[in-house]
């Protein structure tokens, strides 16, 4: 009766008993849970990713052209992408154009309509284009940003006011 109530024994009957070593106690699976939420929140959104390569994509030469919602036609992709796609190269090669391309995998395939390239990271166009932006703007990118805070009005002189120092 002594060790009736003592914790340490009850945790190692339950332990010795058990139909499997590897449970999980409340504590444990709640971290799992918020390491999940967190990786949700962080995962690149497709909108995230489609701002950026829309400009990207023009700012090195290339048209691109909205035929449906969030679906997008390249007639022609630079010579400088494809080439860059093949120093590169992970996977299949950059096209010359694309019928279709999406940053959303529900809009891949849509009736009636042609079925569009799925643009996400990793994939050989998106790669291409980042690979470029990067070697361009890689010593900004080194530099760091200045975050200006305009709500809190400007000084005498019309400088905004800082709200961090170079990041």
């Amino acid at each position: 009766m002594d060790n009736a109530l003592d914790r340490e024994h009850i945790c190692e009957l339950l332990e010795g008993r058990a139909l499997s070593d590897d449970s999980m106690d409340v504590t444990h699976v709640r971290k799992i849970r918020e390491d999940m939420e967190r990786a949700e929140a962080r995962r690149l959104q497709p909108h995230f990713i489609a701002a950026f390569f829309l400009e990207a994509f023009r700012g090195l030469g290339g048209t691109i052209h909205e035929r449906e919602p969030k679906r997008y036609e390249i007639k022609h992709v630079p010579a400088l992408v494809r080439s860059r796609d093949r120093q590169i190269g992970r996977g299949l090669p950059v096209l010359q154009r694309y019928e279709r391309i999406t940053f959303e995998k529900e809009l891949i395939s849509l009736p009636g309509k042609p079925p569009a390239a799925f643009v996400c990271p990793g994939q050989p166009l998106l790669d291409a284009t980042l690979d470029l932006v990067l070697e361009r703007h890689r010593d900004l990118l080194k530099r760091g940003a200045m975050l200006v805070d305009e709500s809190e009005g400007r000084r005498s002189h019309g400088v905004p006011r800082l709200s961090a120092q170079a990041l």
